[in-house]
């Protein structure tokens, strides 16, 4: 029964509740009543002998009210709750049911459906891909029907996909750890899924065959993921811009759901890298000081943050693979559209007595852009960590079933890499990470904890399944060391690298058949697709 009514039973006098409850039993509650109709017209007719009743003035409004109040209750406990008193990475996020209740996930997702197509669509690499150890994966098709290992391997060297596969002599052949990854997924998710690159998708969306292309044999639509899928160079002809408008359109023409992944709110924020770095800087502002530490930055507008640094590092959105990253001295602003002077003009104005303050002009180097400048993008800069050159931690998260995880799901560190980058050559070097990597003071399960903290403050954001809703799978976050201003050394995110982007470095720190990451990956991924995700794009 409805409190309500429960509570306006109990305000009326003895004599008065037994004719109420006849009236109740034999007149239907509404379930649900439009926000602009107060309760009081929706109960039955008092009747005459009954004493006035009055009401409360919050009864005159709707449930959804109630609703709305205890949402943002829940949002701004899960977002706020200190971690301090915690040590277990386990528990340091909400449980299941607060953080699906602070999530707007029924203001933006659809109701769950039972997916069964997939179209995994490549953007090719430039470089060949039995050039790339650190996205190629070699098979065997001799040892793997020997010792029996991932059968559904079998159909990827008769593909023909522009350098995703490549024949390496006999029947040896490179595949892309994407295309393994996709391959995994349909053996593990009982969905159709059909590969293809580039070029078919520009194909299918300049002539509308994508929604003709998503049906069964008999011509009946079926519910369709577009997975979009690039690790170095961003797509073209079409752009991912261009792509996600083609499907606006087709959500509304194709009978069945349709969705793109990653959703466009997401690849746009891991494309623009700022919404990322100011959901790191928000996690380590509501940390325990042991997971506190961020490296300062400027976002490119106003007075500089940084103009006390002596060396900063310039990086550009829209960018990735340590393209477009440059480490600068101070006063060689270059193509940054913060004010670096605006502190000292200030100070040079208000001691300047009797005169009218000027204003303040940003340099001319920040004004105008570099002649080889990309006009779409945006250049902000970093403090410097020296050491983030020589050692870098990229750690892989997947996810798996848990009952005390949020939405059912919990974060599992499956390998961890060690990188060094030499500037001079653009080179990277890769190997699996050992445990006298880290200072005396730091071991691997400090590693470990750190990002799994990171992962699961990320998963109970609000806006997670809106900006970070391929966390749901996993995520390789890219961890650096720094020393801090008490002379202790502190773990870092420099980066998250969504899973389906990712390059997994395989060939260095996978033992043989090196599917280990690519598996963990579809596994996670299949679940989701099976328990259904909502339909954004």
């Amino acid at each position: 029964m409805n409190f309500k009514y429960v509570e306006l039973m109990f305000l009326a006098t003895k004599p008065t509740r037994s004719r109420w409850l006849k009236v109740f039993r034999e007149t239907p509650i509404p379930t649900q009543h439009p926000a602009s109709t107060p309760y009081l017209n929706t109960l039955p007719q008092r009747p005459a002998s009954t004493p006035r009743i009055h009401f409360k003035p919050d009864f005159h409004r709707p449930h959804a009210y109630y609703q709305q109040k205890e949402l943002e209750q829940r949002v701004s406990h899960a977002s706020t709750t200190s971690l301090e008193d915690s040590r277990d990475v386990t528990r340091q996020a909400p449980s299941a049911p607060q953080a699906q209740a602070a999530l707007p996930t029924r203001a933006v997702h659809a109701p769950n459906v039972s997916w069964q197509k997939l179209f995994w669509v490549s953007f090719p690499d430039t470089k060949r891909l039995d050039e790339t150890a650190t996205l190629a994966i070699q098979l065997f098709p001799e040892d793997r029907e020997s010792l029996g290992h991932d059968p559904w391997l079998a159909e990827a060297c008769s593909m023909t996909l522009h350098n995703t596969v490549i024949p390496s002599g006999n029947e040896d052949c490179f595949i892309h750890q994407g295309l393994v990854t996709a391959l995994a997924t349909k053996a593990l998710a009982q969905i159709s899924v059909d590969a293809h690159t580039w070029d078919w998708l520009a194909t299918q969306l300049q002539g509308n065959l994508l929604s003709r292309s998503c049906t069964d044999k008999d011509g009946n639509a079926l519910h369709g993921i577009l997975f979009l899928h690039w690790t170095t160079n961003e797509p073209t002809n079409p752009t991912l811009d261009k792509v996600y408008s083609k499907v606006r359109l087709l959500k509304h023409i194709h009978p069945a759901s349709f969705r793109v992944y990653p959703n466009e709110n997401e690849a746009e924020q891991e494309r623009n890298k700022l919404g990322d770095i100011r959901a790191l800087d928000e996690v380590a502002s509501s940390s325990p000081q042991e997971f506190s530490y961020r490296p300062r930055t400027c976002y490119g507008h106003g007075p500089c943050k940084l103009r006390d640094y002596q060396t900063t590092v310039h990086k550009r959105t829209q960018s990735g693979c340590a393209m477009h990253v440059h480490v600068r001295k101070r006063g060689d602003h270059h193509e940054l559209t913060c004010q670096p002077e605006a502190q000292m003009l200030e100070t040079t104005s208000q001691n300047s007595r009797g005169r009218k303050k000027k204003p303040i002009v940003a340099s001319k180097s920040s004004r105008t852009p570099a002649h080889s400048a990309d006009h779409s993008a945006h250049w902000f800069h970093q403090e410097f960590v020296p050491s983030l050159q020589s050692c870098e931690f990229r750690v892989f998260i997947a996810t798996e079933p848990s009952k005390k995880g949020i939405r059912g799901r919990i974060g599992q560190v499956i390998a961890i890499a060690k990188t060094s980058f030499n500037s001079d050559t653009q080179a990277l070097a890769v190997r699996e990470f050992l445990p006298e990597d880290l200072e005396p003071a730091l071991t691997r399960l400090d590693l470990v904890r750190f990002a799994l903290f990171v992962f699961e403050r990320l998963r109970a954001r609000p806006d997670s399944m809106i900006f970070f809703e391929s966390l749901e799978v996993g995520v390789r976050l890219d961890i650096g060391v720094a020393n801090t201003r008490t002379a202790k050394k502190a773990f870092f995110v420099n980066e998250i690298t969504r899973w389906y982007g990712a390059h997994y470095f395989s060939y260095h720190i996978c033992a043989e058949p090196k599917t280990q990451i690519c598996k963990a990956f579809a596994g996670a991924f299949a679940m989701v697709i099976n328990s259904g995700t909502g339909c954004v794009s």
